[in-house]
């Protein structure tokens, strides 16, 4: 739930700032949001399956599809949520 709380936040400014080609705006977004005790990491995957943007805390190994897969996964240990526009991933992981 908090995933899908940070994504539906972020959706509108980060919408604006990749049709901007801000990316420094998108990170201090995604940087800012996830000093949420809650949360450990953020990353913004393209509907391509790149992996376009992540905070520090992103594990090294989830790639965007499997981002996607944990999104639609029941009962996941991990929270993601798939915000439009752009079918842009945003991953979050709750801390322990």
């Amino acid at each position: 739930m908090r995933g899908a709380l940070v994504a539906n936040a972020l959706t509108e400014s980060i919408s604006d700032a990749v049709q901007q080609g801000r990316d420094g705006r998108i990170q201090a977004l995604i940087n800012r949001a996830v000093q949420d005790e809650c949360l450990v990491a953020i990353g913004l995957c393209a509907d391509d399956g790149r992996l376009l943007q992540h905070t520090v805390g992103y594990p090294p190994t989830l790639d965007c599809k499997a981002a996607r897969q944990i999104a639609v996964a029941p009962a996941s240990a991990c929270q993601a949520a798939l915000r439009p526009p752009y079918s842009r991933a945003a991953t979050t992981a709750p801390r322990r």
